[in-house]
This record gives structure tokens, sequence and C-alpha cells, in this order.
């Protein structure tokens, strides 16, 4: 058997269209050996094993969540970049330092930057976050940037605070940010509110999505994005960077 599982891997044998092991073998000086665990193993490799076939990838664990990561999640996003060929990246970014920290290290490297900012009245009725001399900055560097209702809180939010309980969306959000950390669901959120606004496209073509901690960046994964109506075709397929611990005694 061992001698057969080499013959198939030296010879790529899913490349070739034997219609039995044994004429590979013959055809290699091996002797042929007309068993059923033999068919059994050119069948599995050629049937079962290229559906798993596998990727390998580092995922870079923080000990806390928090702002302080910020340059290296940057740093990792850049190399990430490199390396996967991917040309879009989501990045969260409240007062805008974050972004535009970010699009100076990834000129290079990154065709489309989007810079999803927190919506207007966040922080108080008619108040927005980032000043409107660092929201040109941004577009300066030919960023696009999004400024959207938060589709994991919105309109259910208000419900909650007028009459109490919960709703299904927050239930999502809560979910998200207690086993993978607020940084996770950032990137998530942001990525929907991006494809909702148009700056992103849905569907197969992977994008890289950058949120954090209250402030600044601890998170980074590589997504498949969706629109909010369309939800659950979202996914996260690679986690780049997150904080092992999804909690610190400055954020609740």
């Amino acid at each position: 058997m061992k001698r057969h599982l080499r013959v198939i891997e030296e010879f790529s044998i899913v490349e070739q269209h034997y219609a039995d092991l044994n004429w590979l073998c013959i055809d290699n000086g091996f002797p042929a050996e007309p068993t059923a665990s033999v068919t059994r193993l050119y069948l599995t490799y050629v049937y079962i094993m290229p559906e798993l076939r596998m990727t390998s990838a580092e995922i870079f664990y923080f000990d806390e969540p928090g702002r302080q990561n910020t340059d290296t999640v940057i740093d990792l996003v850049s190399k990430s970049l490199r390396k996967t060929g991917i040309g879009t990246v989501i990045i969260a970014s409240s007062s805008g330092e974050t972004a535009l920290n970010a699009i100076e290290h990834w000129s290079n490297a990154c065709s489309n930057v989007v810079v999803v900012t927190s919506h207007a009245g966040f922080a108080g009725e008619n108040m927005l976050d980032m000043k409107q001399e660092t929201e040109e900055k941004i577009k300066l560097t030919g960023a696009k940037l999004v400024r959207a209702s938060h589709v994991l809180s919105g309109l259910e939010r208000s419900f909650t605070r007028k009459f109490h309980g919960v709703s299904r969306t927050e239930v999502v959000s809560e979910t998200l940010r207690a086993l993978f950390g607020q940084g996770m669901k950032v990137c998530v959120e942001i990525s929907v509110m991006a494809s909702d606004s148009g700056a992103i496209r849905c569907g197969d073509e992977e994008i890289i999505a950058v949120g954090g901690t209250g402030d600044g960046a601890d998170t980074a994964c590589i997504i498949r994005p969706a629109h909010a109506n369309d939800f659950f075709r979202f996914e996260v397929r690679e986690i780049i960077a997150m904080p092992r611990r999804k909690r610190n005694s400055g954020y609740k």
C-alpha cells in the first residue's frame, strides 16, 4: 500500500486518466497487484483527496485587545496583501487617524481602500466623529469613505432603548462580540455596510477587513462579503490577527 501511494504521489495520477491503478504500476515498472485495497486507494486519491486539499496560514494572537495592536495589524495586513494579491481592504475608523496611518502603509500594495466611519449622530444628535479636514485627507488619497447606519444595531437599538428587551440583530452583534471579540464584530459589520453602500462588490472576490476594540485596530480577517439582506452568505474565510482575550478592563 505504501509503495502504491508513493507511485500515486510521484506520478500525479489525478492529472492522468488511468482506468486502473494496476496499469500505472505496470507502466512504471512495479508489480501489478489487482487488489480491492489498491483500487480503493486509487479511487480515494482521485475522487476524495481533491476535496481535502488545504491551505496553511499563520494567525497572530494578541494577549489583549486594544489600540496598542494597531501598528502590528497594519503591518500584518500589508504582508497579507502582498502574499494573497487581494485588492480591497476595508478598515473601521471613527476619527480617521487609524485609516490615514493604514493608507500610508498600504499604498503600494492595495488598489482599493475603503474607510468605514461611524454614522452621523453616533456620539450625539447631528454630531460627526470624523472632522471634515480628516475626511478630505482620506478622499485625497483615493480611498473611499463610507458613513452609514450600523447594520448590527441601527433601528433595533432605538426599540431596545425605549421598550427594553433585545432584538435578533443585537443578538447577532453580541454573539460575534462575545465569541470572537469586538474587533471581529466590527469587521463583519463594516463589510456589510460597505457592501450595501456600493463601495465594494459582493460575491466570491475576497477582501480583507480590519476592525478594533474601541480605538485603533486589533483584528484582521479575509472575508467573502454579503449584503444585509443576504447576510447568511457572509463568510469569514481566514483570520490574520485577533486578540486571545475578548474583553479588557477598559471595554465592556
